[in-house]
Parts: C-alpha cells; sequence; structure tokens
C-alpha cells in the first residue's frame, strides 16, 4: 500500500514521462551545451515570446538598483 501523496507523486512521475519520452537525452544534450558554452547561442525567452507575438515590456528604460541614500534611524519612543 501507498500513501495518497506518493500515489499522486507517481501519477506526476508518469505524466512527465509520457510529456518528455526523451528526456534523459535531452538532459545529457543540455549538460553537455553547458560545458562547451553552446548554449549561449540559444534564443532567449523574451526572444521567443517576441517571435511568439507577445508584446514585451522594455526594460533597458527600467532601472532597479539598490539605494545608496542612508535611512535616519528613528529612536525609539517610549510611554
Amino acid at each position: 500500500m501507498m500513501s495518497a501523496e506518493e500515489f499522486e507523486s507517481w501519477m506526476e512521475t508518469l505524466e512527465v514521462a509520457q510529456d518528455f519520452p526523451d528526456l534523459k537525452k535531452d538532459l545529457a544534450e543540455t549538460e553537455k551545451a553547458i560545458k562547451t558554452g553552446a548554449y549561449k547561442k540559444w534564443i532567449s525567452l523574451d526572444q521567443l515570446l517576441a517571435r511568439e507575438g507577445f508584446v514585451l515590456a522594455d526594460k533597458s528604460k527600467k532601472k532597479y538598483a539598490v539605494s545608496t541614500k542612508s535611512k535616519a534611524k528613528r529612536s525609539k519612543k517610549t510611554r
């Protein structure tokens, strides 16, 4: 016998195996591409979405950074 969680886990595993029948081969190819640097020539997610017609936000104009301004510490109020 097995628990409901274990059964669900096995069902998900079988579903993944059906969706990706060559998963072991695909992982080996990916690991090789990472070691050789070939992955750098792969299309990015942004490029793929743009090619499929999705409109992407222009991230180049937005600047995200940690503020360098120091904040004054507040003193604790006593009652």
